[in-house]
């Protein structure tokens, strides 16, 4: 899955935006977790299509593997 590089940097931002709501305590939790909730439902829709278009090449464009 070529993802491994965005899966890393949405972690990091994640993790970013996490420790500045604690240490700063001017954004409550409630207002991180739907950034973060965000981030990882449009990870997932990129997931998604990554996976789609593999499968798409290996069983409809490719389906003999030639």
């Amino acid at each position: 899955i070529p993802m491994s590089t965005t899966w890393v940097f949405v972690g990091l931002l994640c993790g970013r935006e996490l420790a500045m709501a604690t240490m700063t305590g001017k954004e409550k939790f409630k207002t991180v977790f739907p950034l973060v909730t965000k981030d990882f439902i449009k990870m997932m829709i990129g997931l998604g299509a990554s996976v789609a278009v593999v499968l798409t090449i290996h069983y409809i464009i490719v389906p003999n593997g030639l």
